[in-house]
């Protein structure tokens, strides 16, 4: 095996390894800014079921009262 065909070898897997190890720096790198994503989401997530929660309580409670409303009339216009 001449020397230039073992350069050319070793540089096809220095150059696959360098990708590795950049590929590996940018996830570890990238692994806080996803955590801090997920940790809005998540918080984005609890806040609109919460509103959702309390619209539920809102729509159920005026149904109630709409529902126990006594006379013909105004159930008829409802």
């Amino acid at each position: 095996m001449s020397l230039e065909h073992h350069i050319q070898e070793q540089r096809e897997r220095f150059h696959i390894l360098f990708d590795r190890l950049s590929d590996t720096q940018w996830s570890a790198t990238a692994v806080p800014e996803a955590k801090s994503d997920l940790a809005t989401c998540q918080t984005q997530a609890r806040l609109t079921k919460a509103r959702i929660d309390n619209f539920n309580v809102a729509v159920d409670k005026e149904y109630k009262r709409l529902a126990s409303i006594k006379g013909h009339g105004i159930r008829h216009i409802w």
